[in-house]
């Protein structure tokens, strides 16, 4: 016999209680503003499959503010289907949004933002299915007719030989709404003599094709508004020069771009402040027309063995000197090893003075590029932190390294740098010796930063021996990073 039938009774009531209330939905239960609100935040496959959910949800989805599209394949052809249900999930992609974009269109909805990303599949014999250029070009053609404010196109897309490219669609040059864009695949972009983007302020193409480079002067000249340009793994059918001319533009890329070795990149940008510009072999010229207001700048440039046989020697260091000259305004600058090999043998007759530069970040330091660095440190009076950003080598060339900085103490080092940051620490003699140096030197030195895969007990092991070494600034510590906190990124 139960001693308190009456508690009994009153906890199975409660029970009860609680199980009825796990069955109540009370999510149906909010305002429509708040359910619009809460879809606004869910990728495209989850917020239009609450259609079918109940008669309560079926028309919310036309009712989303600023409605962002997102097309994943990835999130829509399910990962774990055999290979041979590939084809049949494509066909059900391209329906899945065929469908979202008639209801789109039959409600007259504006849509904020579109995002198409397609991955590459594969058939049941393993033979890779793509989509077809004139799908994605509809589906595109779709969205600018939204009104789209953010555009992002990115095609994992491979023909049989390699060389194809999907032609995209003429009516994006027509957008008068869109304001940033993205573009990443194959795309081949026939770049019209005259169009008018007013409103596009951002602008990256990743594996783009252009006909010549007189078709980025026409992008840039289509898009008087823009302020951010990239250009990523893009090729070019023809080049001989590459001329971007802007008031606007305010960040610039140039980044792995496939062309030949003899042209020439004109930059004519008065109010740019970031530029990274990235090859793989040094332009035939660079005349550089205004810089004046870059204040990022990140360099990786390197002479190819054609250059370097089909050139009188040096002819390429004194144009790749003379492009990292015209930067001497900047306050962050980054020069790979590639550049400092580039420029080591005529810098010296260049050696502008980098007022302005408060952050040096270099590649690799070996060889005479120590000598680089030593003008860089004489020529930069108010630089404050100095990154070696992929290790360094004191080698040689270190000792003349020293005794040049020793006879004429840099400005930097008697009054301004305050950090010193060296990435992939190996703790051989030679970096030893370089800590050793500006430990000695930097008179108003506050820290060491040492990125390394070290263990604490080795890390503890180094900075008694670093502590042992003198050092000019007594406010200096020795900070140790592991190397995944240590990336370094412009």
């Amino acid at each position: 016999m139960d001693p308190n039938p009456k508690r009994t009774k009153l906890l199975l009531q409660h029970q009860q209680t609680l199980t009825l209330d796990d069955h109540i939905d009370r999510i149906s239960d909010l305002p429509d503003e708040i359910l619009c609100h809460i879809l606004s935040f869910l990728p495209t496959k989850y917020a239009a499959g609450t259609s079918t959910l109940s008669t309560r949800w079926k028309h919310l989805f036309p009712f989303i503010p600023k409605l962002s599209l997102d097309f994943d394949d990835s999130l829509l052809l399910h990962p774990n289907k055999d290979k041979d249900n590939n084809l049949i999930s494509l066909a059900t992609f391209a329906i899945f949004i065929y469908s979202v974009m008639k209801v789109v269109h039959i409600n007259d909805l504006r849509v904020y933002n579109f995002s198409l990303k397609c991955q590459r599949n594969y058939d049941f014999m393993n033979i890779e299915v793509d989509y077809s250029g004139s799908q994605v070009a509809s589906w595109v053609d779709l969205a600018l007719c939204r009104e789209v404010r953010v555009l992002t196109v990115q095609v994992d897309y491979k023909d049989e030989d390699d060389k194809g490219f999907m032609l995209f669609t003429n009516q994006f040059f027509y957008c008068s709404t869109v304001m940033w864009v993205t573009i990443a695949g194959r795309f081949f972009l026939d770049v019209p003599t005259v169009f008018f983007m007013p409103n596009l302020i951002s602008l990256f193409l990743d594996g783009v094709k252009f006909r010549n480079g007189e078709a980025v002067q026409w992008l840039i000249r289509g898009c008087l508004f823009l302020e951010e340009f990239c250009l990523k793994y893009c090729e070019f059918e023809e080049l001989d020069v590459l001329e971007i001319t802007s008031t606007k533009l305010i960040r610039l890329v140039i980044m792995s771009c496939e062309w030949d070795e003899d042209y020439e990149v004109v930059l004519d940008v008065p109010n740019l402040e970031v530029l990274r510009y990235e090859a793989d072999n040094i332009a035939y010229d660079y005349p550089v027309k205004n810089l004046s207001c870059v204040r990022e700048a990140y360099i990786d440039i390197g002479i190819s063995w054609g250059q370097e046989l089909a050139y009188e020697p040096h002819y390429y260091e004194d144009i790749a000197s003379g492009f990292v000259a015209a930067c001497s305004n900047t306050e962050t600058l980054y020069l790979s090893e590639d550049s400092l090999h580039a420029i080591h043998w005529s810098w010296e007759s260049v050696k502008p003075t980098f007022c302005n530069l408060t952050t040096l970040k270099l590649g690799n330091v070996v060889y005479s590029r120590w000598l680089v660095l030593a003008s860089l440190l004489e020529s930069s009076p108010n630089l404050e932190v100095l990154e070696f950003t992929w290790g360094l080598t004191a080698c040689e060339a270190f000792p003349d390294f020293v005794s040049r900085l020793t006879k004429r103490e840099p400005q930097c080092l008697s009054s301004h740098l305050q950090k010193v940051k060296i990435e992939g620490f190996t703790w051989d003699g030679d970096e030893l010796n370089v800590v050793e140096f500006f430990l000695k030197s930097a008179k108003v030195l506050r820290e060491v930063e040492i990125v390394s895969d070290l263990s604490s007990e080795e890390q503890l092991n180094m900075n008694k021996k670093l502590s042992l070494v003198p050092k000019c600034s007594v406010n200096c510590e020795i900070v140790f990073a592991s190397t995944e906190d240590g990336k370094f990124d412009l």
